[in-house]
């Protein structure tokens, strides 16, 4: 299906960047914590591949605590694993 292709798509490139802005989080212990395959970030990170979608959930939930956005949404998890997204409403006053 396209759509859900076109979507699984975008979140990698969001993580991507958020890994990419933030290189103080080291990707071999991102890996290892959350069971993801070796060496699977650097190839996303360098455009080799991208994250599958199987990954996607365990990086979102394990990067939400270092402030990782989707679609402008700040995610936090509460301690039963259930994701939340806000988003911040303003408005830019001249």
């Amino acid at each position: 299906m396209k759509v859900y292709a076109d979507r699984e798509e975008a979140l990698s490139n969001q993580i991507v960047e958020f890994l990419k802005t933030h290189p103080f989080l080291k990707l071999n212990a991102i890996e290892k914590k959350l069971n993801i395959p070796q060496a699977l970030l650097a190839k996303a990170m360098t455009g080799e591949r991208r994250i599958p979608g199987k990954h996607q959930w365990e990086l979102i939930v394990g990067l939400a605590d270092y402030g990782l956005k989707i679609d402008g949404h700040t995610i936090s998890v509460d301690e039963h694993g259930h994701i939340f997204m806000k988003k911040r409403l303003y408005r830019d006053w001249e």
